[in-house]
């Protein structure tokens, strides 16, 4: 494999303006970072546009719940953090929009077998490929939305180990794999609209756009939640961005901060 290209500014931005070409970014690139989540969510800064931070590599990567994600050199790492004007009752569903925002942009490039697992993993052929990570801060009116996005661009075995689920790299999708940091500008891109169109219409913009990667739609699951364990069919999202699961003709609603769902074989 060719060595990855590092961090370009000039390209991440021309790809970002192709896309997303009425749109302004602060743009921030690191060498090394804890994570870029906590980055901006700490960050003391005015949000008069959105603000991305690009790392090489982070030595304290989250995902949901708390848990770690493996950040190795030369993965696609960034988070952009917004400021909406919706209370945050009405921002459930923005992980869900976020999802469908990066599975387009790398549709666009050809990938195929992608898929989402609700509410925030990217998968090919059912190995996780990405996950993204909401979190959110209010400030007087102003809700601070940061979306974050860690994605397998290639993996070094010894990293590898610490996986503990199936995993793909970018490198297994792509027969030739488009260069880094046009992946990385696309796909702020693509989330740059997303998170306007998100802000102007809610779910309601993406709830079609999610169905042709909805993985979990008919498919028997497994809700964790806290100590308890209930099993049933996924019929789809509600408004909101809830799963919806029929319990033997029940159909209950889950949000995406209480539970974990386990797909069964």
């Amino acid at each position: 494999m060719e060595p990855i290209n590092k961090l370009n500014r000039t390209v991440i931005l021309d790809e970002i303006g192709r896309i997303a070409p009425n749109l302004r970014v602060d743009l921030e690139l690191l060498d090394l970072v804890d994570s870029t989540n906590t980055r901006l969510m700490n960050a003391q800064r005015h949000d008069f546009i959105p603000t991305v931070c690009v790392a090489e590599q982070q030595t304290a990567g989250r995902g949901r719940r708390g848990r770690e994600w493996i950040s190795p050199r030369g993965s696609i790492l960034f988070s952009i953090r917004r400021r909406f004007r919706q209370p945050p009752d009405q921002m459930m569903g923005l992980s869900l929009a976020a999802g469908v925002a990066v599975a387009e942009a790398l549709r666009q490039f050809g990938a195929k077998d992608i898929g989402l697992k609700w509410p925030n993993d990217l998968l090919w052929r059912n190995r996780k490929l990405a996950g993204l990570l909401v979190e959110m801060s209010s400030h007087g009116r102003d809700l601070r939305a940061v979306t974050g996005v860690g994605m397998n661009y290639t993996m070094p075995e010894k990293q590898a180990d610490n996986i503990g689920q199936p995993w793909a790299n970018l490198t297994d999708v792509f027969d030739i794999v488009p260069e880094r940091n046009r992946i990385i500008g696309a796909l702020i891109g693509h989330l740059l609209n997303a998170l306007n169109t998100f802000e102007q219409m809610g779910l309601s913009a993406f709830s079609e756009r999610w169905e042709p990667f909805d993985l979990l739609r008919g498919k028997t699951v497994d809700i964790f939640s806290n100590e308890t364990v209930e099993s049933g069919v996924v019929t789809g999202i509600d408004s909101s961005g809830a799963l919806c699961v029929d319990m033997q003709g029940h159909v209950k609603r889950f949000y995406a901060g209480e539970v974990s769902v386990r797909r069964k074989n």
